[in-house]
């Protein structure tokens, strides 16, 4: 085999498939992708990988899931996970999580067993067709979420220096705002991802981002 016949992804929160390698990459291949999270620090990670064309990790073929636990901050509040994919010229490919906070680590090594045959690469592609605008809708959900989060989580967090920067008054208010956006996301658990009110939340968003910009400009 000279080149991946379908897609490899790694799964997110919310179930979004984020690219590993498309299909086409010329092999052998290997990647290392960095991920970080904020407070509060995750007990465990659980990294998934899938083989398929879906960005919805669901529509994909689960090839492997790794549970990290020890979960430890690496640099200030941020947990830094690197996750290595490795895929030899037979097929076989090497999975590896890595947690940089307490230096645990987790691999797995998939046999090419599990490359599909043309049938279900093509029923594959067909089924990421149908679903395509409906993934995309849900891939922008989880942005408009985490940019939320994101911000909800900076405002919530002011500091001594922020205080003197703004007074209190002002940062009172940021910290309302945080709660506001906050209440509007709060219940959007991972791979549960339902209706959410979008202009709302980027409205509360937009608020709150202008509100937290004062802190980079005030002296």
């Amino acid at each position: 085999m000279t080149e991946l016949p379908v897609s490899l992804s790694i799964t997110t929160v919310h179930g979004i498939a984020v690219r590993v390698f498309e299909k086409g990459t010329p092999l052998p291949a290997v990647r290392t992708q960095l991920f970080t999270s904020p407070k509060p620090v995750p007990a465990a990670v659980m990294i998934e990988l899938s083989a398929g064309e879906r960005l919805r990790a669901a529509g994909n073929k689960r090839l492997a899931r790794l549970r990290l636990g020890g979960i430890k901050k690496s640099i200030g509040d941020i947990v830094r996970i690197a996750v290595k994919t490795e895929v030899k010229d037979d097929g076989e490919i090497y999975f590896e999580v890595f947690d940089y906070g307490s230096h645990h680590k987790k691999t797995k090594i998939i046999s090419p067993d599990w490359i599909p045959s043309q049938e279900e690469i093509k029923a594959a592609e067909e089924e990421a067709e149908r679903y395509y605008e409906e993934d995309c809708h849900d891939r922008d959900k989880v942005k408009i979420i985490y940019r939320a989060k994101a911000l909800t989580d900076r405002g919530l967090s002011l500091k001594k220096t922020d205080r003197e920067k703004i007074g209190d008054e002002e940062a009172d208010e940021i910290k309302q705002a945080a709660k506001a956006l906050s209440a509007k996301i709060r219940h959007k658990k991972p791979f549960k991802l339902g209706p959410i009110d979008e202009k709302t939340i980027a409205e509360y968003s937009k608020n709150l981002e202008d509100m937290l910009r004062k802190l980079q400009t005030e002296k």
